[in-house]
């Protein structure tokens, strides 16, 4: 699994948000159509990228794609909820990983650097 979202929507989630800012102050105070025109369309492709690249990322996280829906801050929610789900299996990747520690409870060496619970030996062993 991999342990950030991918590239294309690091990149298109902010892209979106900046250009609905962008959008939203040229409609209150700048009316400039040309601005428009030309922001318009990027926030466009920005907001369908943030969505397909959502869908995209690995694991069955529907949570994710619902937040990428949302208009301008969706794909930055997304992003968020991504990384936070991927923060949290890693820890626990990292615990269930083996067997216990040098440092951990004792066991027999069963492999370089790997101690086998249960054997009696090792470190912290009473014998």
């Amino acid at each position: 699994m991999h342990d950030r979202a991918s590239r294309l929507l690091r990149i298109s989630a902010p892209v979106e948000l900046v250009t609905l800012a962008v959008l939203l102050v040229n409609l209150g105070v700048l009316h400039l159509p040309v601005l428009a025109s030309a922001v318009g369309p990027v926030h466009g492709c920005a907001y369908l990228i943030v969505i397909i690249a959502a869908a995209r990322e690995p694991g069955p996280d529907r949570t994710a794609v619902a937040l990428s829906a949302v208009p301008g801050i969706g794909g930055v929610l997304a992003l968020r909820r991504l990384d936070a789900l991927r923060a949290a299996a890693a820890p626990a990747a990292r615990i269930s990983g083996g067997a216990a520690t040098p440092g951990g409870p004792a066991g027999r060496r069963d492999a370089p650097g790997r101690w086998a619970r249960g054997s009696g030996s090792g470190p912290g062993s009473a014998r």
